[in-house]
């Protein structure tokens, strides 16, 4: 029997989570869906998902404040580096796309990805 993969997805927007969870699903995954950046923090310190999408300034909507993005950012990059996981951050505050660019974080406007049909999360493409 082969493992469903998994995928860790957290928004503060309840209905950017439902329909970015949706579709990701629709590629074969199980998505876990999160609405607090504490729960997803607590979440990924304590197992490993196959793919992660979030809010790049979760917990501060509108706001270019990263904060958390880039503790988050910690616990997955080796295994986004080494190509073992999809990781996607996204947000319609462009200069927060900016910062998080800057930092290494992998970010993308909400809309683009939304219009794309989170095709980044196809199970065929590769991790980054």
């Amino acid at each position: 029997m082969t493992k469903k993969l998994t995928a860790l997805v957290g928004f503060h927007n309840p209905m950017h989570l439902v329909m970015a969870s949706d579709i990701i699903e629709m590629y074969g995954y199980h998505t876990i869906r999160i609405k607090t950046p504490h729960e997803m923090l607590a979440l990924a310190k304590e197992r490993e998902f196959d793919a992660y999408h979030w809010d790049v300034n979760f917990g501060k909507p509108g706001s270019i404040d990263i904060s958390f993005s880039e503790t988050f950012w910690t616990l997955i990059k080796d295994r986004y580096e080494s190509g073992q996981v999809k990781a996607l951050a996204s947000t319609n505050t462009e200069k927060a796309i900016e910062i998080a660019r800057t930092r290494g974080i992998p970010c993308e406007d909400k809309m683009k990805v939304l219009n794309a049909r989170f095709s980044y999360f196809k199970l065929d493409n590769t991790c980054r």
